[in-house]
């Protein structure tokens, strides 16, 4: 696989194990004061601008900001859903934006985050570098993430359902963070919902936030879909804006044909937005960019390889390579490819 990720794929990554089974994405994800690791939890390429993975919740009514500052916390209870950006390893909020949730069936109640979160189970969920996934008991949907440098890839397993619904909230928030503005379209017959979003945060606040635009793509079609507008549902519309606004999506939904979503970012323009989804997915499927993101991954990790003794213990070789994925999260590209 090409060091970025959405180059041309060449044969699988290897069955046997590689140093990705020496990475444990979770350690740091827990504590308390200057215990508190604050690290990101998801899916991204090294050094990559779309860091898509899990916001939590630690009840229905939020949490203590300096616990997420990147939007996990290992102690929460509930998934708010998946945002498209995060930081890493900070001591202060940022970015969470853009979040995208599975959900059974649409009704005004699922307008916001204590409507649409769904409960957090550890034994469910795995992240290893370049895939991240998490199944909900609850409703029996299977989330599954992956990503190029500014596309996140989604996966949704549903069980056999005529109401399946994926929400797409470009208001939500971590904690400490504000969203100004949104300008949201959708459409349903080709399965897309793009436009923008203003945030602001307790770093980006000082220089006045930033704008994100984003387009987002399903690969199968939808039966429905639709958006609200200051937590109330729109009959007919097909765009919103203002600073609390989403779409969402209803398919036919088996187990056997999980349901694709691409989403481009940039904080550029529409354009590029639209450009990344073309240039970095195109027609790979969602087990073809994990490949390319695993193959990067290991690409990365064989600039710094280790020849341990026989007699070290594996902690100490998980240690050293979760360090040094955690080294090659940030920090973020955050140009366009056209630079």
């Amino acid at each position: 696989a090409a060091p970025d990720g959405h180059g041309e794929l060449v044969g699988d990554v290897s069955p046997e194990p590689t140093v990705l089974d020496f990475v444990d994405p979770m350690i740091g994800t827990g504590g308390l004061s200057y215990r508190l690791g604050n690290v990101f939890i998801g899916a991204t390429l090294p050094f990559g601008m779309a860091k898509v993975g899990p916001d939590t919740k630690h009840d229905p009514w939020g949490e203590p900001g300096f616990t997420h500052c990147e939007g996990y916390w290992y102690d929460d209870t509930h998934v708010a859903g998946f945002s498209q950006i995060h930081i890493h390893g900070t001591g202060a909020p940022d970015y969470g934006s853009l979040l995208v949730q599975p959900s059974l069936g649409m009704d005004d109640s699922k307008v916001t985050e204590v409507g649409y979160m769904l409960p957090l189970d550890h034994a469910l969920e795995e992240n290893h570098p370049g895939y991240y996934r998490i199944a909900f008991a609850s409703t029996g949907i299977l989330a599954e993430l992956t990503a190029t440098t500014r596309v996140a890839v989604h996966r949704y397993t549903f069980p056999e359902t005529d109401d399946a619904v994926i929400l797409v909230d470009p208001s939500h928030v971590i904690a400490s963070c504000d969203v100004d503005d949104t300008d949201i379209s959708i459409d349903v017959e080709a399965g897309v919902i793009e436009g923008y979003l203003h945030t602001g945060c307790s770093l980006s606040g000082r220089f006045g936030g930033y704008p994100l635009y984003f387009h987002a793509r399903f690969r199968a079609l939808p039966s429905a879909g639709g958006v609200w507008q200051d937590d109330l549902l729109v009959d007919d519309a097909v765009t919103a804006s203002g600073p609390e606004t989403g779409g969402w999506f209803r398919f036919d939904a088996t187990p056997d044909a999980p349901i694709e979503l691409l989403v481009g970012i940039s904080f550029v323009d529409l354009a590029n937005a639209r450009k990344a989804v073309d240039d970095e997915v195109g027609e790979k499927s969602f087990d073809e960019v994990r490949k390319l993101a695993e193959g990067a991954w290991v690409a990365a990790f064989n600039r710094a390889r280790v020849e341990f003794s026989e007699d070290t213990p594996e902690a100490v070789v998980i240690q050293y390579y979760t360090s040094l994925y955690h080294s090659m999260l940030m920090p973020s590209i955050w140009s366009d490819a056209d630079g």
